[in-house]
């Protein structure tokens, strides 16, 4: 057991040449996948996402040479910058995934608790005893939700399930909408 060069963590490390500074330092494993993780993909479009905007420069410039050309590339590369800026975070979720630091934002979660129609039913969501955990469909005024009369099939499905086979709130609800 040593400390880690880069997160400074008291775990089993091992000598590790940095990709980007070639440098030589004991690394943990968890370093060590966010180095190796997309190394190429995220180094490509940083460099993409920092010299597209010369080449929209360059267009707004040729558009008062030749307006077609130049309104053809400005359409191009923002396109193109704007592929490289998502494709870019693309890879750092990835990343992020396999290094096991990313983290979901609960709000971006498609549940009850996200929904703009969810009401608020003290019975309902109580882990041990909880109208959740019911064998039967529970009277509409237990349902945590304002448009029951429109996900009734929803709701039947869920309370439908084996109990060891449920989570709190259904999953995939097609009237769920952001809040």
């Amino acid at each position: 057991m040593a400390k880690c060069f880069y997160c400074k963590q008291e775990v089993d490390v091992e000598a590790f040449r940095n990709p980007y500074t070639k440098e030589i330092h004991p690394t943990c494993e968890q370093c060590r996948k966010g180095f190796t993780s997309f190394p190429r993909e995220k180094l490509f479009f940083s460099r993409a996402i920092f010299i597209l905007p010369l080449f929209i420069l360059g267009s707004i410039v040729l558009i008062f040479f030749n307006w077609r050309m130049g309104l053809f590339g400005l359409i191009i590369f923002i396109i193109l910058e704007a592929l490289s800026i998502k494709l870019l975070s693309h890879y750092r979720k990835k990343t992020g995934i396999a290094v096991g630091t990313y983290v979901v934002a609960p709000r971006n979660i498609r549940w009850c608790k996200t929904c703009k129609h969810y009401r608020k039913v003290k019975k309902f969501d109580d882990i041990l005893n909880g109208i959740w955990k019911n064998e039967q469909l529970p009277d509409s005024s237990c349902i945590p939700c304002k448009i029951i009369s429109e996900t009734t099939e929803v709701w039947k499905d869920f309370f439908m399930l084996d109990r060891k086979d449920r989570t709190l709130f259904p999953k995939d609800c097609p009237k769920w909408t952001r809040k």
